[in-house]
């Protein structure tokens, strides 16, 4: 049997972490190893209490629990990665909240492929947390004009899907031959993973590099998933459910999100587009224009009146000349850099 282990970076989300690790060290199939990667500056408080109560209840389970000096995810979850003894590795958000049977259910999937054609399995995203959640912590509750406005919002929403908010390297997405796989659980063919239900074989994470640490934050998930989808399958396994509480405890505001999602998206690209691509400016333009109209839709569905999405959208459509007047090398050495100075924003 195939054995797992769950990596956290987490940063100044303390009660969040110690509410949501439970949930994966509850699951029907435990980890081998817990690894929690906090770049936070009362790290060693955070850990002590952590290892001295939650883990004390799994001794079982391997804890590592390491500071990082350098706030970013890539570079945590890189971190954690070195330590992965496990076949398969676990990418949770520290409020991320498994069900008690979702480890069990992706690791169906790894075991029922005994060609090695499956790269990476997800699970699927549920709107409701798992009931041996402390309801306290929760972001379930919505407001009665929340609820009147929801289809609209909704409707909205089915604009956005991960393969719109991405340029292909090489210009399409892979999908692969996966009828040989033992079909004990259903799944599905998907292109691109969304960051809180990741898990890969740590062969293969190892195999194309990690995260790429010229990202900060956002976006890493759809570049490592796409990375690994060029020579793998990736899949989700319908019956592993997770909610994602999305709790704004020390998240990015919306408007530096919105310029880092699309600046980096735009990035990316430009670094990684095949030497057979064409176009590469018309292509990262026309991409960039369809986002901010996007962006907009979404503004307007909720409703905000400053228009955080599109105003940073439209920021980070201002910054694609530079990035396209810098050749390789000077664009992946300077916009680490860049990102900084989306994250210190005030606007």
């Amino acid at each position: 049997m195939l054995t797992w282990s769950g990596l956290i970076p987490t940063l100044n989300r303390g009660n969040i972490l110690k509410n949501s690790l439970p949930t994966f060290i509850n699951q029907t199939r435990l980890p081998q190893q817990i690894i929690i990667i906090d770049a936070s500056e009362n790290w060693q408080e955070s850990k002590e209490e952590i290892l001295n109560t939650i883990a004390k209840t799994k001794p079982e389970i391997e804890w590592i629990y390491l500071h990082s000096e350098v706030k970013s995810v890539t570079y945590q979850a890189n971190l954690g990665a070195e330590k992965c003894s496990s076949d398969i590795i676990f990418m949770l958000d520290d409020d991320s909240l498994p069900y008690t049977t979702y480890a069990e259910e992706i690791l169906k999937v790894y075991e029922s492929d005994s060609e090695g054609i499956v790269g990476g399995v997800c699970g699927r995203l549920v709107g409701t947390p798992p009931d041996t959640v402390n309801p306290e912590f929760s972001n379930t509750l919505r407001s009665a004009s929340e609820k009147r406005r929801s289809s609209f919002v909704q409707a909205v929403q089915k604009l956005w899907y991960q393969e719109k908010l991405f340029l292909p390297y090489d210009g399409k997405y892979h999908v692969y031959d996966t009828s040989t796989i033992t079909k004990e659980a259903p799944i599905q063919d998907v292109v691109l993973f969304h960051g809180c239900r990741m898990s890969f074989r740590t062969s293969v994470f190892r195999e194309v590099g990690g995260y790429d640490t010229i990202l900060i934050n956002k976006g890493t998930d759809v570049d490592l998933s796409y990375r690994v989808s060029q020579k793998y399958a990736l899949l989700l396994a319908c019956d592993a459910l997770i909610y994602h509480d999305e709790t704004p405890v020390a998240r990015t505001k919306r408007y530096n999100m919105a310029c880092l999602v699309l600046a980096n998206a735009l990035v990316l690209y430009i670094l990684k587009a095949s030497k057979d691509e064409k176009n590469v400016a018309l292509k990262t333009y026309l991409f960039a224009m369809t986002r901010c109209l996007l962006e907009l839709a979404r503004d307007t569905a909720k409703p905000r009146r400053a228009f955080p999405h599109v105003r940073g959208s439209l920021y980070a459509l201002r910054s694609l000349p530079k990035f396209l007047k810098l050749d390789r090398d000077r664009l992946r050495e300077w916009y680490p850099e860049y990102q900084k100075s989306i994250l210190q924003s005030k606007r």
